[in-house]
């Protein structure tokens, strides 16, 4: 998993890059703006990483948002542990309505 990686790296490491991964860490779990020009400072390898994390991310988001629904029509299962630790009172930003 990217974004376990990633966290576990935020954590762990005390770098220039590492600090850039907090900022995009924080920005996901808060649902702040992070300006995107920070991850153009990384390193090739890191920024794969960066864009592997948002991309797991959203998938997550996207699984515990069907989930939220679900439960609401009685079709609940529950959500990943990912999923619960991402959600943070998030706006649906499909393009179905």
């Amino acid at each position: 998993m990217n974004l376990e990686a990633m966290f576990e790296r935020c954590e762990a490491e005390q770098t220039p890059a590492a600090d850039i991964l907090r900022e995009l860490r924080e920005s996901l779990m808060t649902d702040k703006p992070l300006d995107m020009h920070r991850l153009y400072a990384l390193g090739y390898g890191d920024f794969v990483q960066a864009l592997e994390a948002l991309r797991e991310w959203r998938s997550q988001r996207y699984i515990f948002q069907a989930q939220a629904r679900a439960s609401v029509t009685g079709l609940a299962s529950v959500p990943s542990p990912l999923a619960r630790a991402a959600w943070t009172d998030v706006e649906d930003h499909s393009c179905a309505r």
